[in-house]
């Protein structure tokens, strides 16, 4: 199909009615049902039989190369429907609660609870989706009782997931970023190692790396803006908090209570560890497995401690697998959106970069590299999607732009080209209402999909505008890349000084 205007359509759909109706499900599905029209020639009618007989089967087996099928969304599935289990029957065995109510012995205020929430994101590094589920089911009861916002417990796993997960070595984004690198210069004629590639463009991807001290700093100074400002003031006072906050004596804590939440995690990070170990490419069949043992082990404790007959147990795995379903609706048609706007179909990333060219200067690469990754990523809600569209284009573009020698891969420019494309799909999707991550971080924290999006954007507004204009932009123009990130980090520091507020204070 030829890259049009049309190719800006379907997110463009669902982005707006997701805004305008508040709900993101119809939103969604109509913005796909744009896309198929779009594709059958501006036939509604078999644009909305391609929804169901091709495009969603797809989304649950993907044709991959020689007749193979990819099942990376399935497993994605069934691990979000397994921790979910996991994490139901954790809390309705009164696991979770246990646990909590012994750190809550130790953990008295907000602060204490945002920092927590912050580390507990630092230390799940393997995997966005493992890092928003786990932590947001466990951490929200405890941040209910410290009054901290659902919606700023959607923003604190929702800003660490991704940036962790994409710049950590050992990770499900890891090797599929190599991969990426590996092919981008493969495409300019270089062999390269795709580790030190991936290590090289680290310190320029200055939006993850400043996201994440700007979530250690709203939670470390307690300060807020913006409509998380209003969120958090309403969850303080005692008349509008989700829960009292109440007395925990820790020493009362049951041991057998704590042992049903403990147990099915200590399952899942040690599955996990090893199984990326010894075979990170199959890394998504690895969270399946360890998910769905972690869920078993959480039932066998419950049924031999005798806490939950069998039928008990069993009810409460359900149910937690049920309270996943809206997420994993809205997850798959987010996935469809991303489809519909890959380089197979309506090619948005092709249609944006061509609006850009290729007679720029070689010093604007990254900053405008940032901002089409940012803008694909924004539209298909998918960072994975964005950086599978562009590392490669953007890699050819820089390598042509800045003459293409072979002493160009360890060039400034070139790093911070391909820095930003990473940097920026985070951002993107930080920002855009279909991300599956913005989608899953909302479940996981039982906070309206619509509110988390609104209290995150303005944060996320902040940290990518500073990235653009104080590291993105300066980069290319030679200036040094750990002095961009210091200039970023001190004015992150003061504006939020300046600007931020105390939610009790407004």
């Amino acid at each position: 199909m030829e890259v049009s205007l049309l190719s800006l359509l379907p997110p463009v759909v669902a982005i707006v009615l997701a805004i305008t109706l508040r709900n993101v499900m119809p939103a969604l599905f109509l913005g796909v049902w744009v896309g198929t029209t779009i594709m059958e020639g501006g036939r509604p009618d078999l644009g909305f039989l391609r929804i169901f007989d091709t495009l969603l089967l797809q989304q649950v087996a993907a044709p991959g190369e020689n007749g193979a099928v990819d099942y990376f969304h399935l497993h994605i599935i069934l691990f979000t429907a397994f921790l979910g289990a996991m994490v139901g029957v954790m809390s309705l065995s009164g696991g979770s609660k246990a646990v909590l109510d012994r750190i809550a012995g130790r953990i008295d205020n907000r602060r204490h609870g945002q920092m927590l929430t912050w580390l507990s994101g630092l230390i799940i590094f393997f995997d966005d989706y493992a890092n928003t589920l786990l932590i947001g089911g466990t951490m929200r009861p405890l941040t209910d009782r410290l009054k901290i916002s659902r919606e700023k417990l959607a923003f604190l796993i929702d800003s660490t997931a991704a940036p962790v997960a994409g710049l950590s070595l050992i990770s499900t984004w890891a090797g599929f970023e190599v991969s990426l690198l590996v092919e981008g210069f493969q495409a300019v004629g270089q062999t390269v190692n795709g580790w030190e590639v991936f290590l090289a463009t680290i310190p320029y991807r200055f939006y993850p790396l400043t996201m994440l001290l700007f979530v250690f700093l709203i939670g470390w100074t307690g300060r807020d803006y913006g409509p998380m400002l209003t969120a958090e003031s309403k969850a303080v006072q005692p008349e509008l908090s989700l829960s009292q906050c109440e007395v925990i004596d820790s020493s009362r804590v049951s041991s057998l209570q704590m042992r049903h939440a403990l147990l099915p995690i200590i399952t899942l990070l040690t599955v996990v560890a090893f199984g990326m170990m010894l075979d990170m490419d199959r890394a998504t069949e690895v969270l399946v497995i360890a998910s769905f043992l972690a869920s078993v082990v959480g039932v066998v404790s419950t049924i031999l401690s005798r806490t939950f007959t069998v039928n008990e147990s069993m009810e409460a795995w359900i149910e937690g697998a049920k309270s996943m379903v809206p997420a994993i609706v809205i997850l798959t048609l987010a996935w469809m959106i991303g489809a519909i706007c890959d380089d197979d179909h309506l090619k948005t990333g092709r249609y944006l970069q061509q609006l850009v060219g290729n007679s720029l200067s070689p010093e604007w690469l990254p900053a405008i590299a940032f901002l089409i990754s940012a803008a694909v990523s924004f539209m298909t809600g998918s960072s994975f999607a964005t950086m599978g569209l562009l590392v490669v284009p953007f890699t050819e573009l820089s390598w042509t732009a800045l003459g293409g020698d072979a002493s160009l891969i360890s060039d400034p420019v070139l790093l911070g080209t391909v820095g930003s494309v990473l940097a920026g799909a985070i951002f993107g999707d930080h920002c855009s209402p279909i991300s599956d991550t913005t989608v899953l971080s909302a479940a996981a924290s039982d906070c309206d999909h619509l509110n988390h999006v609104e209290t995150q954007f303005p944060y996320a507004l902040t940290v990518g505008g500073t990235s653009f204009l104080l590291g993105c932009l300066p980069i290319g123009f030679g200036i040094n890349v750990w002095i961009c990130l210091l200039v970023q980090i001190v004015v992150l520091f003061v504006f939020l000084r300046i600007v931020g507020r105390f939610p009790s204070d407004s």
